[in-house]
């Protein structure tokens, strides 16, 4: 007798084409796969239990039971493996959305970045090209796709074009390379370019990107400025011609300050210090106070001029840098005033001092100048000198600190200007140029020089000059 199964019918319609497609998930995969095994297996099962029943028709109810338990386990299967493809096939389509807004986003920016993107092959032909690339070489993008790029480069540029993609073939990018488009609507271009190469997985150049970057305005204005920069060495060359014999002049005016200019005021000096030799008992004293008052004058007169020559020779001069030890330089200038020191009580300390390149000349007027000020102007207590160095980047700073009458800050700056005095000559001698010539002196080294001070409250002078290049120098005792 043989027995229904209409269980086994449906299954062998799922192994087959029998059922309703609409029924199907539109894409199997792996789950769908493995759910035909279990079938398969499932059929092979039960048409061996039919046949059991077959031989024992007492079997045949408990049999079909176990057939369709196992059918109802398989269809459940069934079911989750749908569900995981369903949320599969939902995540793979959100994962397409998101790719084609990234598409469209990358599309946006190639097409409305306000510099010229090409794409080319290896060879050199258009494959894509966004508006801005458009619109510098003067053509539509239908003309343009297929055509090879070197025809809108100037004639003259076409071997470095090839040069360029042969450096890529190389796996160069290019970056900055000057050149020259002749749009189809204009003149000719400047533009600069970058070029990177694309490579698939097997690291195979695909495609070569190019970036096109209109410097027509850059071009020009670096050529006017070098136009400009020509002229200015020019005026330069000019000016410091000029200069020059300026300072020849200057030489010369010296020669005669010291020279034709002094030999009458000795004269002059020597002619009224004889007149009040031999007349003085013929003079009054009104007599006698106006010839001191010439020979001052001439006096004044003759360090003025040597004054004035220091300070026109601080330029002229042309002394080598040398290395010059600072210690050594104080105690020639300690020595040189050490009457002006005795006559005063004046006492003078400093810290270690560093050795510094300068012209040792002049740097040993810098200091007598400043150490002959703090011992001229000060107060009722005697001198007191402090000189200091500290390093401060890629300079020295010196300071030269005295407890004298000091000065009003607002004078600060004057002070260093040309015959600018704060006091009369009766009060304090000088001649006015003693702080103007420190400070060309130092100018000339790449330094400057300041004051900080108050009245009654002593000063403070300050001045740089530049470090030696090398780590060797060092604080001497």
């Amino acid at each position: 007798m043989s027995f229904p199964h209409p269980y086994l019918s449906f299954c062998r319609a799922l192994n087959t084409d029998e059922v309703d497609n609409k029924c199907m998930p539109k894409e199997i995969g792996p789950p769908h796969d493995y759910f035909f095994v279990q079938l398969r297996a499932l059929e092979q099962r039960t048409e061996a239990l039919l046949q059991q029943a077959g031989q024992d028709q007492s079997k045949q109810g408990t049999l079909l039971l176990e057939v369709i338990a196992e059918l109802q386990t398989s269809l459940e299967e069934l079911q989750v493996a749908e569900e995981e493809l369903r949320q599969q096939n939902e995540e793979l389509l959100l994962s397409r959305q998101a790719v084609e807004v990234e598409r469209q986003r990358y599309r946006d920016l190639f097409e409305f970045a306000p510099d010229g993107y090409v794409v080319t092959d290896t060879a050199g032909i258009v494959r894509e090209a966004n508006r801005a690339a458009t619109r510098l070489l003067g053509v539509s993008r239908q003309a343009l796709v297929g055509k090879p790029l070197v025809l809108y480069l100037v004639e003259g540029h076409h071997a470095t074009f090839y040069t360029v993609l042969q450096r890529l073939s190389h796996r160069e990018d290019i970056y900055a390379w000057e050149t020259s488009i002749q749009p189809r609507n204009r003149g000719p271009v400047q533009i600069s370019v970058n070029v990177a190469q694309q490579q698939d997985q097997d690291g195979k150049i695909t495609e070569v990107r190019w970036l096109l970057r209109n410097i027509t305005e850059q071009v020009e204005t670096r050529e006017r400025l070098r136009v400009l920069n020509a002229e200015l060495e020019t005026r330069v060359e000019q000016r410091t011609a000029e200069l020059r014999r300026s300072n020849e002049e200057l030489q010369q005016f010296a020669y005669v300050a010291s020279h034709d200019l002094q030999e009458p005021l000795r004269a002059v000096n020597i002619y009224v210090q004889m007149i009040a030799e031999r007349y003085r008992s013929h003079l009054d004293s009104q007599a006698e106070e106006f010839i001191n008052y010439a020979v001052e004058g001439t006096t004044r007169m003759q360090q003025l001029i040597r004054d004035l020559l220091n300070y026109s020779r601080v330029q002229t001069k042309e002394h080598e840098l040398t290395e010059v030890r600072c210690e050594e330089i104080l105690t020639h200038v300690l020595e040189s005033v050490r009457l002006s020191l005795v006559d005063s009580n004046a006492v003078v300390t400093h810290d270690p001092l560093p050795i510094v390149v300068a012209d040792s000349l002049q740097l040993r007027q810098v200091f007598q100048n400043l150490l002959s000020n703090a011992i001229k102007f000060c107060g009722p207590e005697p001198p007191r000198i402090h000189i200091a160095a500290r390093q401060q980047g890629q300079e020295w700073v010196f300071s030269v600190q005295d407890n004298g009458i000091g000065l009003d800050p607002t004078q600060a700056e004057r002070i260093f200007a040309v015959f600018h005095r704060l006091h009369t000559h009766r009060e304090y001698p000088g001649t006015g140029i003693g702080l103007a010539i420190c400070k060309r002196i130092i100018e000339r080294h790449g330094g400057h020089i300041w004051v900080e001070s108050q009245p009654g409250q002593g000063a403070t002078f300050y001045f740089t000059l530049p470090t030696k290049p090398n780590e060797e120098l060092s604080m001497k005792n």
